[in-house]
């Protein structure tokens, strides 16, 4: 697969798939909820993808992917106004199942 073909599969599956976690936590303006979800992610996810399609060392993924919740709490706490514990179970658990369920989603399609 292309790599900015795959990169632009894994941002609109990343943006689906967060903005369902902000809609379990938050349960209101879904509309400004899936905007916040394209901004972040547009933000975070191709560079993270980029790196990580390079990338081959399991350990450095590791570290991206934790930088990618780090920056993500920040925009998380401002743009959906949450508590700073709100916002990091918030990018931890969307972080999480984006990157399984996007994973295995990928896997089947390569």
């Amino acid at each position: 697969m292309n790599d900015y073909l795959f990169v632009l599969l894994a941002l609109i599956l990343t943006i689906i798939i967060e903005f369902i976690v902000y809609s379990i936590f938050i349960k209101k303006n879904y509309g400004k909820l899936f905007l916040y979800s394209v901004l972040i992610n547009g933000f975070t996810n191709p560079l993270a993808n980029l790196i990580s399609t390079y990338t081959k060392i399991p350990t450095a993924l590791l570290i991206l992917e934790f930088f990618v919740i780090v920056v993500e709490v920040f925009f998380i706490k401002s743009l959906l106004e949450v508590k700073y514990w709100k916002a990091i179970l918030i990018s931890i658990v969307a972080n999480i199942i984006s990157w399984i369920l996007g994973y295995l989603i990928l896997i089947y399609l390569l």
